[in-house]
This record gives C-alpha cells, sequence and structure tokens, in this order.
C-alpha cells in the first residue's frame, strides 16, 4: 500500500509536466474550434514559406502566381515548422502549434534544470493563462523568441565567459526567428562599464559576430528580392507624442489580465475586468500567500531580466518613431513583460500550506476572459 501511496503522491506526477500538457490541450482546442485556426495576415507568410521549404522551392511565398524570396521575416520560425510537419507528416498549420507547444516545453525543462520547483510550476500556471495562450495559440514566432531570449539572458547574467559560444549560437537562432532579436547587440555595446576587460571583450566579439549574422541575412534577401527586409519599413517619422501615447496604452494593457483596453476608451467589458481583477487582486493580498514567498531574492534575481526588458523596451519605442508599424500591443511588448515575470519567477521559492495559493488558480482562470472576442 505504501509504495502505491508514493507513486500517487502530488510530487511524484511532476505537477508542471502535466500544466504543460494541459496548456497544450488548450492550444489545440482553441485552434481547432476557431474558424481561422488563429492565423493573421504575418501567420499566411510563414505557413506559406514553411509550405515551400516542403515542397522543396526554398525560402520563398506565393504572390499573384509567382514565388518570391520572404525577406519580410526571418526563416528559422518557418524552417521549425517544416520540420516538424516532416518529421509528423501534419500539415504546417499544426506544426506551427506544435513548435509554439514546444517551446513553452523547452522554457518548462529549463526552468526544472536551475530552478526551484515552485518556480517551474508558476511558470506552468502562467502559461496557461489567458494572456500567454492568446500569444501562444497563434501561427507567430514569438513563442520560440521568447523561449529562447529568457534562456539567453540567463546565461548571459551569469560566467558568460564560459559560455561565449553558447550565448552566440542562441543570438543568431533569436536573429533568425526575429529580426527584433539584434537588439540583443546594443545591449552587448552598452553592457555597465564595471564589468572586466575579460567580459568586455566578450561582449564585443559577440557583438560582432551577432552584427554580422544579422547582415549576411539582409545581404542574402537584397541578392534573393532586391529587398534587405521584404520592403519599404521606413517610410515615415512618428511624431514622439503619438508614440510615447501608443506606448502608455500599451503597456497599461501588459497589466491588465483580464481585458485589453483600446485607444478609443474604455467599454463596459474592459472596465468590468478592470474591477474585477482589483477586487481579486485585494483577495490574494489579504490570502497572505504573499508572504509565502521571498519577494527580495525574487527581485534580486529579476534584476538581469528586468534591465534586458527595459532595453528591449528602449529600442523598440526608438524603432517605433521611425517604422510605422503596428501599435505596440501584447505581441510586440510581450518580450517586455515575458522577462520581468519569468525574471521574478526564476527566484520564487514558495513555502508550505498550498492552501494559501488558490486565489491565484482563480486568477488564473479568469484571465481566460482575454481569449473573447473583442
Amino acid at each position: 500500500m505504501g509504495r502505491y501511496a508514493t507513486f500517487f503522491a502530488f510530487e511524484n506526477w511532476q505537477p508542471a509536466f502535466v500544466l504543460w500538457l494541459i496548456q497544450g490541450t488548450a492550444i489545440f482546442t482553441l485552434a481547432t474550434v476557431n474558424p481561422n485556426h488563429y492565423t493573421t495576415v504575418d501567420s499566411g507568410y510563414y505557413l506559406s514559406s514553411a509550405q515551400a521549404l516542403l515542397d522543396g522551392e526554398g525560402y520563398v511565398i506565393r504572390e499573384d502566381d509567382q514565388r518570391i524570396w520572404n525577406g519580410y521575416f526571418p526563416p528559422g520560425y518557418s524552417l521549425c515548422m517544416a520540420g516538424i510537419a516532416f518529421i509528423f507528416q501534419v500539415s504546417v498549420l499544426w506544426a506551427s502549434k506544435v513548435v509554439n507547444w514546444l517551446a513553452s516545453g523547452l522554457l518548462i525543462y529549463f526552468f526544472q534544470r536551475k530552478f526551484s520547483p515552485g518556480a517551474v510550476v508558476i511558470l506552468g500556471a502562467f502559461l496557461c493563462s489567458g494572456i500567454a495562450l492568446k500569444l501562444w495559440v497563434h501561427t507567430w514566432s514569438e513563442p520560440l523568441f521568447l523561449s529562447l531570449l529568457f534562456i539567453w539572458c540567463y546565461y548571459y547574467s551569469r560566467d558568460r565567459q564560459r559560455s561565449g559560444w553558447l550565448l552566440f549560437g542562441l543570438g543568431s537562432l533569436l536573429i533568425m526567428v526575429r529580426y527584433a532579436g539584434i537588439f540583443i547587440v546594443p545591449v552587448l555595446l552598452l553592457s555597465p562599464g564595471n564589468i572586466t576587460l575579460r567580459s568586455r571583450r566578450t561582449d564585443t566579439g559577440l557583438a560582432l559576430g551577432l552584427t554580422m549574422v544579422f547582415l549576411l541575412i539582409l545581404w542574402n534577401n537584397y541578392s534573393q528580392s532586391g529587398e534587405p527586409y521584404g520592403g519599404s519599413r521606413f517610410t515615415e517619422v512618428t511624431s514622439l507624442t503619438e508614440t510615447t501615447k501608443l506606448f502608455m496604452i500599451g503597456l497599461i494593457n501588459e497589466i491588465l489580465l483580464i481585458r485589453d483596453i483600446n485607444g478609443q476608451g474604455i467599454d463596459w467589458l474592459s472596465f468590468s475586468g478592470i474591477i474585477l481583477q482589483t477586487v481579486w487582486c485585494v483577495i490574494i493580498l489579504k490570502s497572505g500567500s504573499i508572504k509565502q514567498m521571498d519577494l527580495s531574492f525574487c527581485v534580486k534575481a529579476a534584476r538581469p531580466f528586468i534591465s534586458m526588458a527595459f532595453c528591449y523596451l528602449i529600442f523598440l519605442f526608438v524603432l517605433r518613431l521611425f517604422s510605422p508599424f503596428d501599435a505596440p500591443g501584447y505581441r510586440l511588448l510581450s518580450p517586455f513583460t515575458f522577462l520581468i515575470i519569468t525574471g521574478c519567477l526564476s527566484g520564487l521559492t514558495l513555502k508550505e500550506n498550498p492552501r494559501k495559493y488558490f486565489p491565484w488558480i482563480f486568477l488564473i482562470i479568469i484571465s481566460w476572459l482575454h481569449l473573447l472576442p473583442s
């Protein structure tokens, strides 16, 4: 009897793995019931190129019955989709969902190797929240980018002299998945001046190497299509006031766990979400669960990730002044928020008395209201 009791003990079921399975179930269920399977215009470029790779046509997309080189996005995400589609013999659409799910699995596994069991479980719960699922269920490169970015930041904040080649490899993958991955180059060049000479040389070498990777991608785009990044991205200058307004709205929405607000004002659903979130946060504070966490250690562990998050935010803000891409929403701001949340989780240790965490579970559940259509 004792042997069976040990087998069915909660800690032996690896709750983070169970949460990862729950997230996967949610991703594939949501993608199935949604009429367009959570695809957007950008998704079409990824899907078209992944299918072209499978068909042996190269990294191209079809426009007006012609095959043209896909310089709009770097090839990393489409290559992963094509690889998964080939291995499991599924369509590139469902391969994209598998890639996103495997990205969260990679992150959970990394947490399990490096951090406390409590941190792993809370990460798994966060990945099951509405704000995370809304990003993960789309055919977008962000989930893979975020997982790689956290791992890169982890090694960069430790002994980076010993991890130089690993940082170069991870940094190259970041740039291959999203052009925005180039933001780590200014971070390397502008790192604090109190580091050792050896660290400075490592940072400079990494910056030069990653710049070469980025330029090689742009050169290849230009040689294949005549455009370095798929078209005219720097067409006008946006006013500082307008850009600041857009970022303020975007950052406010990053705080809201239940519903977003838009530029036209607060509707009844977003207002109700703000009230519900406020009330439930008060309940959480009164539950005593905050006292079960070593917050001082969390903040200390999160400092390098928070610094990296603000570096990305500044990079995105400056870029938006000269390139009128979409208003900064949950997709574009996800690296900023994700680094802060996961950075804090990396230093999290949970004490006993799990009943005190029940209010957090309900907060995760009601965050699924984020998935309701506008």
